[in-house]
């Protein structure tokens, strides 16, 4: 019988169509897995079809210099982030890893991550996620004061700092409460939990489509209170992964919206098969995602997205929808204000 592996595996996914302008993002961020306090440790870079040969050629001599260590697995077409980390996930899972620890290309980890989430995965809790805060870093790694983040950026860093969900079912404190929480490149899962439920064929919030149904799915979350990771806010197109929140796009936040839409829906369906919850409880739960959907949107200014979202929650039920405003003070919102009101 094939026993588990104790070496943990890094997932990154990677794409440029100029690795001249995004290189210096890529050589930092695999030198900080390098750099780990935690030795045990394999790296897996997923090319997601780079459209610059250049960015091959250098991946390659670095899994020819770390044969031991650092993978590359290369593909011909650009399929997205969701896709080139579940191209990871199964790589990790075909090697028994325990767990994953995703690192986008252009963002960072601290030295002493991997040893804080191996402790946390090995507690008796006996979580399936583990996730952390964050720094934020402009391209050149200085840090983002959160006067100077974007609206969504800075209200993870305010659900950090205010009380960030963990335990069974968060799914539902994040969905209708808190909001999105815990950065790609912040997130450690394991193996099983992950292969289980891969990312979305999505290129717009796939990341919290998939935190939703791994706890719905009955994944405990585990958080450390600590920067072990840094988003870098954005880089330039060329080498990024990331979605550019910082442009504002009204198609961005609709595509946005639809996908967490959906993602909120398969963890209803996950967690009601688990029964963990009601029928009767299913209208609530979505009344509160519309209108905690509704005040991030309308945070970063998409006040016409906002306002269709908190129709749609006044679709489900006017009475828990004015009960839920109320109760959030929300009521006085221009997005929340009924036909007829203001």
């Amino acid at each position: 019988m094939t026993t588990e592996s104790t070496t943990a595996m890094w997932v990154m996914p990677h794409w440029t169509s100029d690795f001249g302008r995004s290189r210096r993002h890529l050589e930092a961020a695999v030198r900080a897995i390098f750099d780990q306090t935690d030795t045990d440790w394999e790296l897996v870079v997923v090319d997601d079809g780079s459209e610059d040969p250049a960015a091959l050629e250098y991946l390659r001599v670095l899994a020819d210099r770390r044969p031991r260590q650092v993978h590359l697995i290369a593909e011909s077409s650009n399929r997205g982030a969701g896709a080139a980390r579940n191209i990871g996930v199964r790589w990790a899972a075909a090697r028994r890893s325990p767990f994953v620890l995703f690192l986008d290309a252009d963002d960072l980890s601290r030295p002493g991550r991997l040893a804080a989430v191996r402790a946390a995965f090995a507690d008796e809790s006996n979580p399936g996620v583990v996730y952390s805060t964050f720094d934020v870093v402009d391209p050149d790694g200085r840090t983002v004061p959160l006067a100077s983040m974007t609206a969504s950026v800075a209200e993870v860093i305010e659900a950090h700092r205010s009380g960030p969900p963990r335990g069974s079912d968060v799914w539902i404190a994040i969905g209708t409460d808190i909001g999105y929480v815990n950065h790609t490149s912040s997130t450690a899962v394991r193996t099983d939990v992950a292969r289980a439920h891969p990312f979305p064929a999505e290129r717009v919030s796939e990341d919290s489509h998939t935190w939703l149904r791994y706890s719905a799915g009955g994944a405990r979350f585990a958080y450390l209170d600590a920067p072990w990771s840094a988003y870098r806010t954005t880089t330039d197109e060329a080498g990024s992964l990331s979605r550019n929140r910082e442009g504002g796009k009204a198609e961005f936040y609709a595509a946005k919206a639809r996908v967490d839409a959906d993602g909120f829906r398969c963890a209803i369906e996950l967690a009601a098969a688990r029964g963990a919850i009601a029928p009767t409880a299913v209208p609530e739960l979505w009344v509160g995602f519309h209108l905690r959907l509704a005040a991030t949107l309308a945070r970063e200014g998409q006040n016409a997205l906002a306002r269709e979202a908190a129709v749609a929650a006044r679709a489900v039920s006017v009475a828990a929808t004015e009960r839920r405003l109320a109760a959030r003070r929300w009521s006085n919102q221009p997005w929340a204000i009924s036909e007829g009101e203001g």
